[in-house]
């Protein structure tokens, strides 16, 4: 991201939102190369040319779920921050929008400051190297850990 804008791409089957989102993020002060798209279909055909910094998901679209969609992504992008956001209740699509890899859930309505808010720090956060076990080894707690009192 050094040099050049960072890469927004925003996914939503709303117009307004579609339209706007870029320019509420650009009246909170900070510069991004951002990028819209309607369907998930036409977002695949866009990721599969061009790198983003941060894609940002309404969960309900017509064609597939954000959380379906954030899982075939995380298969061919692991690090890229997804940020999921939806008017439907948290506790059924925020879930399954962590399950899927997201790096964040958020409840419409939102305000403009707190979206822009998750923007930059997910856009500015260090980037912390991860170890992944290999996927058929199983970490399991056997015991409790011991009181050190």
């Amino acid at each position: 991201m050094t040099g050049a804008l960072p890469r927004i791409l925003i996914v939503d089957d709303d117009a307004d939102t579609c339209e706007l989102m870029p320019i509420w993020l650009e009246l909170e002060g900070e510069r991004y190369d951002v990028t819209t798209r309607r369907s998930f279909f036409e977002a695949s055909k866009l990721i599969a040319s061009r790198p983003f910094d941060l894609y940002i998901f309404d969960y309900a679209m017509p064609e597939t779920n954000a959380a379906e969609f954030c899982r075939m992504l995380r298969r061919v992008d692991p690090k890229t921050p997804i940020v999921i956001y939806s008017a439907l209740a948290r506790n059924i699509a925020g879930q399954s929008a962590i399950d899927s890899g997201a790096d964040l859930y958020l409840e419409k309505p939102n305000d403009l400051e707190s979206i822009a808010r998750v923007v930059k720090g997910l856009l500015h956060r260090p980037v912390v190297p991860q170890y992944l076990p290999p996927p058929n080894l199983q970490f399991r707690r056997r015991h409790a850990p011991r009181s050190i009192l």
